[in-house]
């Protein structure tokens, strides 16, 4: 991959164009965080300096957004597009024989996401949708990261979310 430095106060790689990375994760297999590059088919790795390594993944869709990701404990990256119907996941383990290869995609139903976290007790993936000006429309859902199934867990309210517009979860 090729070196550059970053900027994580905006979440850009300097000196480059396509620049914004976003879907950040942890990486427990490797000790690296990992994100997508916005606008490119590309995920970078961060290291402890703060410099990135770019990498390619041949079938990740060129997207325009891929605010949501996390990684899992087995070193498998999730992302995902607001409202998509698809979760693509690409291969982290460094241990693994499809190491920065995508993995089969996951269907799941479209939800208005801008962040989820994988959950340390179950392993499912966490997310909160946005607010689409009421707080009725704050729900939790659940992901199954082996099939893309999502389970809606209800309406979240109280511990000061209100209703106001233009409100998102975007660092689960």
């Amino acid at each position: 991959g090729v070196h550059y430095p970053v900027d994580v106060t905006v979440g850009a790689l300097l000196g480059t164009t396509n620049a914004v990375m976003n879907a950040l994760g942890y990486n427990v297999k490797d000790n690296y965080l990992w994100a997508a590059r916005i606008g490119t088919n590309e995920i970078v790795r961060i290291g402890s300096d703060w410099s990135v390594q770019t990498f390619p993944i041949a079938g990740l869709p060129v997207a325009n957004a891929f605010y949501v990701g996390d990684i899992s404990s087995d070193g498998v990256m999730y992302f995902y597009g607001p409202y998509a119907t698809e979760i693509y996941r690409v291969d982290l383990d460094p241990a693994s024989a499809t190491y920065l290869q995508m993995l089969p995609t996951l269907t799941t139903e479209a939800t208005n996401l801008t962040d989820w976290a994988f959950s340390p007790v179950d392993g499912n993936l966490y997310g909160m949708t946005n607010n689409e000006n009421n707080a009725a429309s704050f729900h939790l859902y659940r992901f199954d990261p082996a099939t893309g199934a999502r389970t809606d867990l209800g309406v979240v309210s109280g511990g000061g979310i209100q209703a106001a517009a233009n409100i998102t979860f975007g660092a689960s």
